[in-house]
């Protein structure tokens, strides 16, 4: 499971519809109970650098590599990454399952019509490592912030 919070969710759909024709993508920081559950702590926004980025999209690797840093020493790791699907449903692309090198990390994709967000689902790899690699669907979880 997948566990957010409403402020994680109003910002990736805040930056799909922003990045809008391209994909938006980033970074979801956090840790992984004992359960395997995963747990949100940060969503970390991200410049999508692929050199088509109305059809792909490509994670910005200097802050990969400083966001992991900043992970290790407080204690977290970066759980997955989000991006966007401009023109298409929340569910991951051929493209996607492809250029998928992180087995152990959790994909966000939201669906978009036109500029707005309509939908948000998770999934993980299933066998990365041989040619029946897929992505199978995460149950998420939206907690409510109290104040």
């Amino acid at each position: 499971m997948l566990r957010l919070n409403e402020d994680h969710v109003h910002l990736m759909k805040e930056q799909t519809q922003k990045a809008f024709p391209n994909e938006a993508c980033g970074f979801l920081l956090g840790t992984t109970s004992a359960d395997g559950a995963m747990h949100v702590s940060k969503v970390v926004a991200c410049d999508n650098t692929s050199s088509m980025p109305v059809q792909r999209f490509e994670l910005d690797s200097e802050l990969h590599l400083r966001l992991q840093r900043e992970a290790r020493e407080q204690g977290q790791d970066i759980l997955g990454c989000y991006h966007s699907h401009p023109k298409g449903p929340a569910r991951p692309s051929l493209e996607d399952l492809s250029r998928a090198v992180m087995p152990e990390w959790v994909w966000v994709i939201w669906g978009q019509v036109e500029d707005r967000p309509f939908g948000m689902r998770a999934f993980v790899l299933e066998h990365p490592e041989t040619a029946a690699k897929r992505f199978v669907p995460l149950a998420v979880s939206v907690d409510t912030l109290v104040i």
